[in-house]
């Protein structure tokens, strides 16, 4: 080969090796850039720490390729599904619940629908509660719905843990502002299924909804005397206290309620003994003797009062009222109950087992007074069942589901009682004692 040619080679030779440096320069200084400053710019040979690094950052190159490897490794490592919805539910900006199906125990909530329950007793205590008590009956049903699709293999790629062929359930939410029950609607939108768990999605608004005030309301149209109404009803507290025993064991019951009342008052002490003897005579079972008679041949007598804005309060009299061919005696009114609807325990119903407490449901523009009751275990601070009374112009509805489990069929029960009379304005002093 021509000495020329060999020139020429070396030449060309070093002009690449030139490039490739200058290349390699370019881009471990772009690497040096992008690369966090991690433990591989802390080597174990001390010799070789003492080395100062002639990267913009410092280090050298041994010590940038350390780097990158330990941050390689890193992101390869995937997070755990416990990291993943620890960080799911941290968010403020999204409504998020997880559920157990079977049962639909709450196993977790974000911190946006956390907030939803932090002016109740439940602030604390929602991880673990049944959901189906914190919506509404008809919602409950379509909970359970979902459940049974989803136990039948119907929420599409279930296997795979995505939910792909259901849109969402439309559910109707309990929620509390300033301890007053608010009903919100939302899509619950399953968004995973694993192992029975899922993660709903809670797509909604809560914007449209005004505090509380009790004072705006005009509560006198549902102020007056009603009677049972065995036609609009389906249950007395008899048979609701039956079903209430399979999945309860409390001592204090409507007739150790209602009965002391009546006896406070001469005539209607006397009616009370002479039921006994009727009831024990007529019935087979004289406690269910006594709650029929009882229930179902009394006045009750309400009078509302908003006036302190926060909460209503709801003063109730009872008195008999016997037909004629039973004597047509009409007892004095005795006072059953007083009480500011703010969410305290609920003593008549209350004991060691279970705290009842009532809490007023706010609903703008409407007139109706309605309140919820919470059964809550003393034992595991969990609620267990829920009723609601409505008091409007037709009369006094109250109704409830009681159940042992979510995805049982519940036992549905309601009963009315129907107006009669306008309220005795004689009584009315008493609500502002």
């Amino acid at each position: 080969m021509p000495i020329s040619d060999v020139k020429i080679r070396r030449e060309m030779q070093r002009k690449c090796k030139a490039d490739e440096r200058a290349l390699t320069k370019q881009l471990v200084n772009k690497l040096d850039a992008l690369l966090p400053y991690g433990q591989g710019s802390l080597p174990a040979d001390p010799q070789l720490s003492k080395r100062k690094g002639t990267l913009p950052s410092r280090r050298n190159q041994l010590q940038l390729l350390r780097d990158a490897i330990l941050h390689v490794q890193s992101a390869a490592k995937r997070p755990t599904g416990q990291e993943l919805m620890e960080g799911l539910l941290s968010t403020w900006e999204d409504r998020m619940v997880v559920v157990e199906l079977s049962t639909w125990r709450i196993q977790g909530m974000s911190e946006k629908l956390k907030e939803d329950f932090k002016e109740s007793m439940f602030a604390s205590t929602m991880v673990g509660q049944v959901l189906l008590h914190y919506v509404d009956y008809a919602s409950a049903d379509r909970l359970r719905c979902f459940s049974q699709t989803a136990e039948m293999g119907g929420l599409g790629a279930q296997h795979q843990g995505t939910c792909q062929s259901l849109a969402g359930v439309d559910v109707k939410m309990r929620l509390f502002r300033k301890h007053n029950v608010v009903h919100a609607s939302f899509k619950y939108v399953p968004t995973t299924v694993t192992k029975g768990i899922c993660v709903f999605h809670v797509v909604g608004s809560t914007e449209d909804i005004r505090d509380p005030d009790w004072s705006r309301v005009d509560m006198s149209w549902n102020e007056g005397v009603v009677q049972f109404s065995k036609e609009e009803s389906t249950a007395t507290p008899w048979f609701i206290e039956r079903a209430m025993s399979c999945i309860t064991h409390v001592r204090k019951r409507f007739i150790g309620w209602i009965l002391p009342t009546h006896e406070t008052q001469q005539s209607s002490s006397q009616v009370c003994d002479w039921m006994k003897t009727n009831a024990e005579s007529r019935f087979t079972s004289l406690q269910r003797g006594l709650h029929d008679l009882m229930f179902t041949h009394q006045d009750v007598h309400f009078l509302c009062d908003g006036s302190s804005g926060d909460f209503p309060t709801l003063c109730v009299h009872i008195r008999f009222c016997l037909p004629q061919f039973m004597g047509g005696i009409r007892t004095p009114w005795v006072k059953l109950l007083q009480r500011k609807l703010d969410g305290s325990a609920f003593a008549p119903f209350s004991d060691n087992i279970q705290e009842v407490r009532l809490y007023p449901v706010w609903e703008e523009g409407t007139t109706d007074l309605t309140f919820v009751a919470f059964y809550v275990s003393k034992a595991e601070g969990t609620c267990f069942h829920t009723r609601i009374w409505t008091l409007s112009r037709a009369g006094f509805f109250h109704q409830g589901h009681v159940f042992r489990t979510a995805l049982e069929e519940p036992y549905r029960y309601h009963f009315f009682f129907k107006k009669v009379a306008e309220a005795d304005r004689t009584l009315m002093p008493e609500v502002f004692e």
